[in-house]
């Protein structure tokens, strides 16, 4: 008898050691789930924000190559671009902002310019602020200043920490 009351403590035992380890087994997989998530989301995150990013970018090589082509902004283009640019604040970095609101000021510039009737009479310091846009327009579209600013505010959506390591490799390997 005696053997049968030991017995029955330790399987009453057993069972709360085998129950303790299937709660475990469900935290520990309820935590794997939650981080898992967790990373999806963080991804879907930046892969979203890239996207946004890109159609921002896209936008404004349309309307910078339209004024390659036709070699004149319209009230239109400076319309789009505004369009294009207005939720650049709120995804991107400030001196990405603060040159988007140069080019802007120098389309603006443009813009009013193409619009005179008569340019002739103008003052040589108006056409020469006309001619100063054009020129920075110009050397903007050619040295590719807005693309070296995006790839640098973009990264590709990879952390931080992933985009510097392949950098050290090159450097130390150099």
């Amino acid at each position: 008898m005696l053997d049968i009351a030991q017995w029955l403590d330790s399987f009453h035992s057993l069972v709360w050691v085998a129950l303790i380890v299937i709660c475990l087994q469900f935290v520990v997989a309820g935590a794997l789930i939650s981080l898992a998530y967790y990373i999806v989301s963080k991804d879907k995150l930046r892969l979203e924000l890239f996207s946004r990013r890109l159609s921002v970018f896209e936008g404004i090589q349309e309307i910078l190559t339209d004024y390659i082509v036709r070699e004149h902004i319209g009230p239109e283009e400076l319309r789009r671009y505004v369009s294009v640019t207005s939720e650049a604040p709120f995804i991107l970095g400030q001196d990405v902002v603060a040159h988007l609101n140069e080019i802007r000021s120098r389309f603006i510039v443009l813009v009013v310019w193409g619009q005179l009737p008569d340019r002739n009479n103008l003052p040589a310091s108006e056409r020469e602020k006309a001619e100063m846009a054009e020129r920075w327009i110009k050397d903007h579209i050619d040295s590719d200043t807005l693309q070296k600013l995006f790839v640098k505010e973009m990264g590709l959506f990879f952390s931080r920490r992933k985009r510097e390591r392949p950098r050290t490799l090159q450097t130390t390997s150099a």
